[in-house]
C-alpha cells in the first residue's frame, strides 16, 4: 500500500492506495494435460501495474475542489471511468521575468557646500532594482563617498573620474523600499567652494540584479559611444556626463530623466546580445557614459498537481 499525504487549504487528504494488476488475455485457448485432466489456458498478452485508490469518502474528499473544477472531473470520471485526484504539494514552475521601467526622477542639487545632498524618488512595483547616477563638480578635487536610499547603503557598481575636479559613479540597490523615500548623497573633498552635484535615479521592475559595466571617457569630440552586453528581456540603462551643451540620445533610447540644462541625462534600451548606448552634442567638449545591464528575475508559478487513476 502507498499513502497518499497532500494538503490543500481546505483540509488534509490521508488516503491510501492499492497495487494491482491489469491483464489482458489472448482470445484464443490451448489445452495442457495435467494428471489425468485437460486444463485450458489463455495466453496473457500484456500485464501492467497501476494503483487504485481505496477510501471509502472519496465524495467528500473531492469537496475541497472548487465546485465547477469538481464537477467538471466527476462528470469526465463517470463518462470515462478517468478520476483526478489532487494530490500532493504544488509544483511549482519557474518562468523568467522581463525587467520594466518604473520610475525616474532628477535630483539636481544647484551649487553648494550642504553634505549631503538630498532628494526623494519612489519606487513601486515587484522585484524592483534602483540605480542612482551622480556626478560632482568643483573648483577642486571632489568625490561622492556613499548613497543611501531610505537611509540604506547602495553597492558602487563603478566611477569614473573625466578630470580632478569630475567624478561620475553608479551606483545600485536590489528590493529597494516601495514608495516615497530619501536618496541621500554624500560626498568629499579639499577644498570649501561650492559644489555642483548631479544625481538621478531610476527604478525597474522584473528585474533582479545589476552587471556588465561599461565605461566610456572622451574629450574634445561631438559624441560618446559605448556597447553593453545584455540579453532579451534585459534591459540597459546609461548615464550621460557631458560639460559643453545638450545632449542628445542615439537611436532606439529613450531618454527617462535629464538635469535643468539637459547636460546629463539618462536613457534605457531593450537587451539584446549587445546593445550600443550613445550620445551626441554640438560643439567639441568633455563626456562620461556608464552604461549598465539591468537582468531580468525569474518568477515561480504555482501549478496544481493532479493524479490520475482509473482503467
Amino acid at each position: 500500500m502507498v499513502k497518499i499525504d497532500a494538503s490543500t487549504s481546505f483540509q488534509p487528504i490521508n488516503r491510501y492506495l492499492g497495487k494491482c494488476f491489469f491483464t489482458k488475455y489472448s482470445d484464443k485457448f490451448s489445452y495442457k494435460k495435467v494428471s489425468k485432466k485437460y486444463q485450458r489456458y489463455q495466453k496473457v498478452l500484456h500485464q501492467k501495474e497501476f494503483y487504485a485508490i481505496q477510501w471509502r469518502k472519496i465524495r467528500k474528499d473531492l469537496l475541497f475542489l472548487p465546485t465547477r473544477e469538481w464537477s467538471f472531473r466527476y462528470a469526465f470520471g463517470c463518462l470515462g471511468l478517468v478520476l483526478f485526484i489532487k494530490t500532493f504539494n504544488p509544483l511549482f514552475l519557474t518562468f523568467m521575468g522581463v525587467v520594466a521601467f518604473d520610475a525616474a526622477t532628477s535630483g539636481v542639487v544647484a551649487d553648494t557646500t550642504s553634505d549631503p545632498a538630498t532628494y526623494s524618488h519612489t519606487c513601486t512595483g515587484d522585484d524592483r532594482v534602483l540605480m542612482v547616477f551622480a556626478g560632482v563638480n568643483g573648483a577642486t578635487t571632489r568625490q561622492t563617498d556613499a548613497v543611501t536610499y531610505n537611509a540604506v547603503s547602495m553597492i558602487l557598481e563603478g566611477s569614473r573620474q573625466t578630470q580632478a575636479t569630475r567624478e561620475a559613479t553608479g551606483w545600485s540597490l536590489l528590493n529597494p523600499a516601495s514608495g516615497a523615500n530619501t536618496v541621500s548623497v554624500d560626498w568629499s573633498g579639499s577644498g570649501a567652494d561650492l559644489v555642483l552635484i548631479v544625481s538621478l535615479a531610476i527604478s525597474f521592475t522584473g528585474a533582479n540584479d545589476v552587471n556588465n559595466q561599461s565605461l566610456v571617457a572622451v574629450t574634445g569630440v561631438e559624441s560618446i559611444t559605448t556597447d553593453v552586453t545584455s540579453a532579451v528581456n534585459n534591459m540597459v540603462v546609461d548615464f550621460i556626463l557631458g560639460a559643453a551643451a545638450a545632449v542628445t540620445a542615439g537611436a532606439g533610447q529613450t531618454e527617462r530623466a535629464n538635469s535643468t540644462n539637459n547636460l546629463r541625462k539618462i536613457s534605457t534600451e531593450a537587451g539584446g546580445a549587445t546593445v550600443t548606448m550613445s550620445w551626441s552634442w554640438t560643439g567639441a567638449g568633455d563626456g562620461t557614459l556608464m552604461g549598465y545591464n539591468v537582468v531580468a528575475g525569474s518568477q515561480a508559478t504555482a501549478v496544481n498537481n493532479w493524479l490520475l487513476m482509473g482503467v
